[in-house]
Protein backbone atom coordinates (compact mmCIF):
# COMPACT_ATOMS: atom_id res chain seq x y z
CA UNK A 1 0.00 0.00 0.00
CA UNK A 2 1.75 3.53 -1.61
CA UNK A 3 1.72 5.87 1.36
CA UNK A 4 -1.30 8.32 2.18
CA UNK A 5 -3.33 5.93 -0.28
CA UNK A 6 -6.77 4.17 0.04
CA UNK A 7 -8.46 0.66 -0.86
CA UNK A 8 -11.57 2.07 -2.69
CA UNK A 9 -13.62 -0.03 -5.82
CA UNK A 10 -13.83 0.46 -9.35
CA UNK A 11 -17.40 1.80 -10.32
CA UNK A 12 -17.34 -0.60 -13.82
CA UNK A 13 -15.63 -3.70 -12.69
CA UNK A 14 -16.25 -3.32 -9.21
CA UNK A 15 -12.12 -4.42 -8.70
CA UNK A 16 -10.89 -3.10 -5.63
CA UNK A 17 -7.66 -0.58 -6.40
CA UNK A 18 -5.65 2.12 -4.43
CA UNK A 19 -5.79 5.77 -5.48
CA UNK A 20 -5.65 8.77 -3.53
CA UNK A 21 -8.02 10.59 -1.20
CA UNK A 22 -7.73 14.39 -2.68
CA UNK A 23 -8.48 12.45 -6.57
CA UNK A 24 -11.72 11.20 -4.41
CA UNK A 25 -11.91 14.25 -3.43
CA UNK A 26 -12.04 15.85 -6.89
CA UNK A 27 -14.56 13.39 -8.18
CA UNK A 28 -11.88 11.62 -9.42
CA UNK A 29 -10.25 7.93 -8.93
CA UNK A 30 -12.88 6.20 -9.49
CA UNK A 31 -11.70 4.03 -12.49
CA UNK A 32 -9.06 1.17 -11.82
CA UNK A 33 -7.50 2.02 -14.87
CA UNK A 34 -7.76 3.36 -18.85
CA UNK A 35 -9.83 0.56 -19.65
CA UNK A 36 -12.84 0.49 -17.62
CA UNK A 37 -13.08 4.64 -17.47
CA UNK A 38 -13.69 4.18 -21.67
CA UNK A 39 -15.64 1.76 -21.12
CA UNK A 40 -18.08 3.99 -18.64
CA UNK A 41 -17.85 6.88 -20.92
CA UNK A 42 -19.03 4.86 -24.27
CA UNK A 43 -21.83 6.84 -25.99
CA UNK A 44 -23.32 10.24 -26.15
CA UNK A 45 -22.65 11.77 -22.38
CA UNK A 46 -23.36 15.45 -23.09
CA UNK A 47 -22.77 18.63 -20.70
CA UNK A 48 -25.56 20.26 -18.75
CA UNK A 49 -25.45 23.12 -21.19
CA UNK A 50 -25.73 20.94 -24.10
CA UNK A 51 -28.60 18.64 -22.08
CA UNK A 52 -30.44 21.97 -21.91
CA UNK A 53 -30.29 23.35 -25.76
CA UNK A 54 -31.72 20.06 -26.75
CA UNK A 55 -34.08 20.04 -24.44
CA UNK A 56 -35.27 23.43 -25.72
CA UNK A 57 -34.92 21.76 -29.37
CA UNK A 58 -32.06 24.32 -30.15
CA UNK A 59 -29.42 21.95 -29.99
CA UNK A 60 -25.91 23.09 -31.88
CA UNK A 61 -25.05 24.00 -35.08
CA UNK A 62 -22.55 20.68 -35.72
CA UNK A 63 -24.14 19.36 -39.09
CA UNK A 64 -26.99 21.56 -38.77
CA UNK A 65 -28.47 22.34 -42.27
CA UNK A 66 -27.98 25.83 -43.60
CA UNK A 67 -24.52 26.17 -41.34
CA UNK A 68 -22.05 25.43 -43.13
CA UNK A 69 -19.23 26.93 -45.66
CA UNK A 70 -21.09 30.64 -47.11
CA UNK A 71 -23.50 30.44 -44.71
CA UNK A 72 -21.71 30.19 -41.46
CA UNK A 73 -20.58 33.51 -39.87
CA UNK A 74 -16.87 32.69 -39.54
CA UNK A 75 -16.83 31.91 -42.65
CA UNK A 76 -13.46 33.80 -44.91
CA UNK A 77 -13.94 31.94 -48.26
CA UNK A 78 -10.46 32.49 -49.57
CA UNK A 79 -8.65 34.38 -46.74
CA UNK A 80 -8.47 31.27 -44.75
CA UNK A 81 -4.97 29.40 -43.51
CA UNK A 82 -3.13 27.08 -44.97
CA UNK A 83 -4.62 24.41 -42.88
CA UNK A 84 -8.20 24.76 -42.75
CA UNK A 85 -8.00 25.11 -46.44
CA UNK A 86 -6.34 21.57 -46.89
CA UNK A 87 -9.06 20.56 -44.59
CA UNK A 88 -11.44 22.20 -46.10
CA UNK A 89 -10.31 20.32 -49.46
CA UNK A 90 -10.19 16.87 -47.81
CA UNK A 91 -13.98 17.37 -46.49
CA UNK A 92 -15.25 18.51 -49.82
CA UNK A 93 -13.30 16.46 -52.63
CA UNK A 94 -12.07 13.42 -50.26
CA UNK A 95 -8.68 12.29 -49.30
CA UNK A 96 -5.88 11.88 -52.48
CA UNK A 97 -6.09 8.01 -52.70
CA UNK A 98 -3.21 7.84 -55.96
CA UNK A 99 -0.75 10.15 -56.99
CA UNK A 100 -2.00 12.31 -60.43
CA UNK A 101 2.15 12.33 -61.58
CA UNK A 102 2.02 9.35 -64.45
CA UNK A 103 6.16 9.35 -63.56
CA UNK A 104 5.34 8.28 -60.17
CA UNK A 105 7.54 5.21 -58.55
CA UNK A 106 4.45 4.34 -56.83
CA UNK A 107 6.43 3.51 -53.75
CA UNK A 108 4.58 5.96 -51.24
CA UNK A 109 0.91 5.31 -49.86
CA UNK A 110 0.51 8.70 -48.19
CA UNK A 111 -0.96 11.62 -50.49
CA UNK A 112 -0.96 15.12 -50.64
CA UNK A 113 -2.89 17.95 -51.83
CA UNK A 114 -0.60 20.28 -53.85
CA UNK A 115 -1.16 23.52 -55.22
CA UNK A 116 -0.11 23.78 -59.35
CA UNK A 117 2.61 26.69 -59.22
CA UNK A 118 1.07 28.88 -61.41
CA UNK A 119 -2.15 29.31 -59.21
CA UNK A 120 -3.44 31.19 -56.02
CA UNK A 121 -4.35 29.25 -53.10
CA UNK A 122 -8.15 28.72 -53.80
CA UNK A 123 -11.28 26.45 -53.10
CA UNK A 124 -11.30 25.43 -56.42
CA UNK A 125 -10.30 21.59 -57.31
CA UNK A 126 -8.62 22.44 -60.67
CA UNK A 127 -5.81 24.17 -58.83
CA UNK A 128 -4.55 21.41 -57.16
CA UNK A 129 -2.80 18.25 -57.83
CA UNK A 130 -2.77 14.48 -56.34
CA UNK A 131 0.25 13.77 -55.14
CA UNK A 132 2.09 11.34 -53.20
CA UNK A 133 4.56 12.54 -50.48
CA UNK A 134 7.77 11.93 -52.90
CA UNK A 135 6.24 13.55 -55.41
CA UNK A 136 5.26 16.17 -53.73
CA UNK A 137 8.67 17.25 -52.06
CA UNK A 138 10.46 17.14 -55.51
CA UNK A 139 7.75 18.61 -56.91
CA UNK A 140 8.10 21.64 -54.45
CA UNK A 141 11.64 21.96 -54.72
CA UNK A 142 11.41 22.42 -58.46
CA UNK A 143 13.16 19.02 -59.18
CA UNK A 144 10.02 17.41 -60.40
CA UNK A 145 8.05 18.48 -63.72
CA UNK A 146 4.30 17.36 -63.53
CA UNK A 147 3.35 14.43 -66.88
CA UNK A 148 -0.19 14.55 -66.15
Amino acid sequence: MSRGSVETQCQQCSVPFLTFPYLLKQGNGKYCGSRCYGEAKKGFNPTKKQLNALEKGRGWNKGKAGLSNENHPAWKGDKVSYASLHAWLKRNFGTPTHCENKACTGRSKTFHYAKLKDKEYSRNREDYVWLCASCHTKYDSYELKLSL
